[in-house]
């Protein structure tokens, strides 16, 4: 099965030049990469900067966005199964290898790993605060939300590893969240999935990759974006669905009330739906205490 490792660059830096030779340091050889230079990047000007010479490395030229970038390098791809990476993430040698046994194992379409954090060097101790999310066990598409309902958290996009053949007509936008649109677009009631409780994955954290919601534009394609979740979830289990969604617009609500208020009444409305259709108010209450 051949693996499409697909990287969006915008910028160069030395984060990219370590992920790449983590890509191509894989135990898993079966794989191409596609460096996607985005905006005012050249493909010269990204060859030139990494200095790699390997034959599974391919550049493309593409729109200015890293939706943009995926979702070209997406189309490009020959491979069965996708990778995605940002230029900051960092891959262990056998990611790929593990994974796809899982996979060919189980006969799944979608695999994900643990993942951790780290400033400079990847060997720095980190506690993976989601208890419950990994198992190693297959589990359905309510499981998942069952799980991130109780825990919050999200899925680090280094830790997917996913069937081309899933991704079929589905692509990324361009939002605060975008990783999380498009893990949900796929994600549905009848997929099983396997929960990797081994570290394959991390992302370095950095001045750059601080997400922060700070303009009305910004809370706007936030609030697009979960509109489009919820759109996706809608026949997930209605119970452990409307806890997760609370917490999310709750964390809008507070987004809100930094920028002026914007769209705070919109935002609340659907804060009490969530509120009013959720058997959990217990756990509800407990999380809206913990963000006072």
């Amino acid at each position: 099965m051949l693996v499409s490792i697909i990287i969006p660059v915008h910028k160069l830096t030395n984060y990219l030049h370590e992920c790449v030779l983590s890509a191509i340091n894989q135990s898993y050889q079966f794989l191409e990469i596609l460096i996607a230079c985005n905006g005012e990047l050249s493909i010269q000007e990204c060859r030139n900067f990494l200095g790699i010479r390997d034959k599974r490395i391919y550049y493309l030229k593409t729109k200015l966005g890293r939706h943009n970038a995926r979702n070209e390098a997406l189309i490009k791809s020959r491979g069965d199964f996708i990778q995605f990476l940002d230029y900051d993430d960092y891959l262990y040698p056998n990611k790929l290898e593990h994974q796809i046994e899982i996979a060919k194992k189980y006969n799944l379409s979608l695999v994900i790993s643990k993942w951790k954090k780290f400033n400079k060097d990847i060997r720095e101790f980190y506690s993976f605060p989601y208890k419950i999310f990994f198992d190693n066990k297959v589990i359905d598409g309510d499981e998942l939300i069952r799980r991130l309902a109780i825990e919050g958290g999200y899925l680090s996009t280094s830790s997917w590893l996913v069937s081309k053949q899933l991704l079929k007509n589905k692509k990324w936008i361009d939002s605060p969240n975008d990783d999380a649109v498009f893990f949900f677009s796929f994600l549905e009631k009848r997929i099983s999935l396997y929960m990797d409780n081994n570290l394959l994955s991390a992302y370095r954290i950095h001045t750059f990759n601080t997400s922060s919601i700070k303009t009305k534009k910004d809370l706007l394609l936030l609030l697009k974006s979960w509109n489009l979740i919820e759109f996706y979830l809608k026949d997930m289990s209605s119970n452990y669905l409307n806890l997760f969604l609370f917490k999310a617009y709750l964390n809008l609500l507070l987004y809100s009330r930094e920028i002026t208020y914007f769209k705070f009444p919109l935002i609340f409305k659907r804060l009490i739906v969530k509120w009013i259709l959720c058997e959990n108010k217990l756990d509800l209450m407990k999380y809206g205490v913990s963000k006072i």
